[in-house]
């Protein structure tokens, strides 16, 4: 969480920086998407324990990761398609300014 929370607020300034940043958050969503089988299957196992004595703390418990789960796994993505929009922003102001550049030349 403090990892996709520290990429949030980095700011780079060429072209190459910021596609390797939109990489490696891409990287990090794709993870989380793989953990999320570990996380329903964690959801599973759990189903004989919700019958128990215990029911009221695991049921608790597994709503309490799910929710963290979640909410990590939402802000990935938010800061995934921030660092995608920035660097096809980027990309298209170089385009544009090679083109002026060009023109003028």
């Amino acid at each position: 969480e403090s990892d996709v929370k520290t990429h949030k607020t980095m700011l780079k300034s060429t072209l190459d920086e910021k596609q390797a940043m939109f990489k490696y958050c891409k990287g990090i969503v794709d993870e989380l998407e793989k953990g999320r089988e570990s996380v329903e299957k964690l959801s599973t196992l759990a189903q004989g324990l919700l019958t128990s004595h215990l029911d009221t703390y695991m049921r608790n418990q597994l709503t309490i990761i799910n929710s963290r789960f979640q909410v990590i796994r939402n802000l990935a993505k938010d800061v995934n398609d921030k660092a995608y929009n920035n660097y096809e922003l980027h990309r298209t102001y170089k385009e544009k300014f090679d083109e002026a550049i060009n023109w003028i030349e």
